[in-house]
């Protein structure tokens, strides 16, 4: 991928435009320098004067160059316009590479997508020279060096959490423990007779329970 190398040169992804001796010349650029726009976080009072002040985020920015295609030849016109047609393509989704070379700064970019491109049929265009307008939204509106850096981190002894453990650990016995086997018969008695019990309170009306030995029923109509 071509990058520029000369005052005033750009390129997109890695299609080179402006600069000395280039077909396609950059006459001006908007929203490199400027400030992009804000998403703000600030709400109403409600039923007061002015606002509540919340926080500023950078939003998209949006660059415009206005670019002049000549040639010496029609022909010679309509190679560079189609080279500018071709490079300069609607994109679906993700971003594309434009490079800058700006004087006293090193090469830069930022990632971009074609949103506009306008190139008007006037009289001037019948003679060889098309002035056209490209737009490019960067989603990210920083600027990046083009050059990528790397670094080294080594953490310092003080760096991270020190905890009062120290693994696998071990734990201490808690002590005397049981473990019941079976219930006692004298439980089991009881709760038979518990049951029993209830059920006498639930019998219909006319109806008489009688306990005899070894807990068995006995059930007796009453009669007038």
């Amino acid at each position: 991928m071509a990058s520029p190398t000369s005052n005033w040169q750009f390129a997109f992804n890695g299609w080179l435009f402006g600069g000395p001796g280039a077909a396609v010349q950059v006459l001006r650029v908007e929203g490199l320098e400027d400030l992009p726009d804000l998403r703000s976080q600030d709400s109403d009072r409600g039923f007061s004067d002015g606002m509540f002040s919340g926080n500023d985020f950078l939003g998209g920015r949006a660059i415009t160059f206005t670019l002049s295609i000549t040639g010496n030849s029609m022909a010679a016109m309509q190679t560079a316009l189609g080279e500018l047609k071709a490079n300069m393509q609607f994109q679906r989704n993700g971003t594309g590479v434009l490079q800058l070379y700006i004087p006293t700064r090193a090469v830069q970019r930022i990632g971009a997508r074609v949103r506009r491109r306008s190139i008007p049929v006037d009289v001037a265009y019948s003679q060889g020279q098309v002035q056209a307008t490209i737009q490019l939204f960067c989603p990210d509106p920083r600027v990046y060096d083009d050059t990528a850096s790397t670094g080294l981190l080594t953490p310092g002894s003080n760096v991270g959490r020190v905890y009062n453990r120290v693994y696998p650990l071990v734990y201490a016995s808690c002590g005397r423990h049981h473990r019941l086997s079976r219930v006692p018969e004298h439980w089991q008695r009881d709760r038979v007779a518990d049951v029993h019990d209830h059920r006498a309170t639930d019998e219909p009306a006319g109806h008489q329970r009688h306990h005899g030995a070894g807990h068995q029923d006995q059930r007796h109509a009453v009669r007038s």
